[in-house]
């Protein structure tokens, strides 16, 4: 005889089950859908500290390229005591600078798409703490020295970003400067009245391009002698535009970005530039 098992011990035993599949189903689409926020939400987070770090960088290289132009231009033709030295011997007509006190000259690049070569010069006496393109200096060196500095954009390697480089042994050795440089495109600040070479504190009255100071100088063969700021374009690539290798362009974003500064030529406008020294 069998006798129903209708005791406490029975009712435990029918209450105790597991969760059904549509349950683990229902968890399984939920746990799914908050793994793929989370991904998108790390992701999200990724791409703004890229981004950050790349405008970042962006703008410490804009501040060294302008920062290094900028104190080349403005010691275009010092050197020391004027009161005493001549500028016919400080600054002769050598190389190409074709005229006595000519102390900035500018050329198209080799490569067009590249932009302009600027270049300046001025002197530093024995341990005379004036540095060049490079960031070296004359304060240890025992004797006076010329400065020829060169800058320009260069590429050797398309499969490379182009940087801005300079050199200081007339362009057969350049030392890279800042990189996603992909233009440097000059003009020159001229007073186009200005017959005289070498005249100090005359106004600007028009900018003139790299490529059309031949014109310039056809009707004012001064022009180069007489040259009181310059102006500077630096192009950078636009570090937002392709941020990851191999993905489409950001939509909105400028494939370059462009920084100019006017920096005036302190031996030209007036200032005395020994201050500076």
């Amino acid at each position: 005889m069998r006798y129903a098992n209708n005791g406490p011990h029975a009712l435990r035993r029918a209450s105790q089950h597991g969760y059904s599949l549509i349950e683990l189903l229902v968890a399984m689409v939920v746990a799914v859908f908050l793994l793929a926020g989370l991904a998108i939400v790390l992701q999200g987070t990724r791409k703004t500290a890229v981004n950050q770090g790349s405008l970042s960088q962006l703008q410490d290289d804009e501040r060294v390229a302008m920062t290094m132009i900028t104190n080349v231009v403005e010691s275009a033709g010092y050197y020391p005591s004027p009161e005493t030295n001549d500028i016919s011997v400080e600054l002769p007509a050598t190389g190409h600078f074709g005229t006595t006190g000519q102390v900035i000259f500018g050329i198209p690049n080799t490569t067009p798409a590249l932009g302009d070569v600027l270049i300046v010069r001025y002197n530093a006496a024995a341990n005379e703490d004036i540095i060049n393109c490079q960031g070296t200096s004359n304060a240890t060196k025992g004797a006076p020295v010329s400065y020829t500095n060169e800058f320009a954009v260069l590429q050797p390697d398309p499969k490379s970003p182009p940087y801005l480089a300079c050199s200081t042994d007339g362009g057969g050795t350049f030392v890279p400067l800042v990189r996603n440089v992909s233009n440097l495109t000059i003009s020159y600040g001229i007073n186009s009245t200005a017959a005289l070479g070498n005249t100090i504190g005359v106004p600007v009255d028009s900018y003139v391009l790299t490529s059309a100071m031949p014109n310039a100088l056809v009707a004012n063969p001064q022009q180069w002698t007489n040259v009181y700021s310059v102006k500077v374009q630096v192009t950078f690539i636009n570090p937002l535009y392709q941020p990851f290798p191999n993905v489409p362009p950001t939509p909105g974003q400028p494939q370059t970005i462009t920084f100019t500064r006017v920096i005036g030529v302190m031996s030209r406008i007036g200032v005395d530039v020994s201050s500076f020294t």
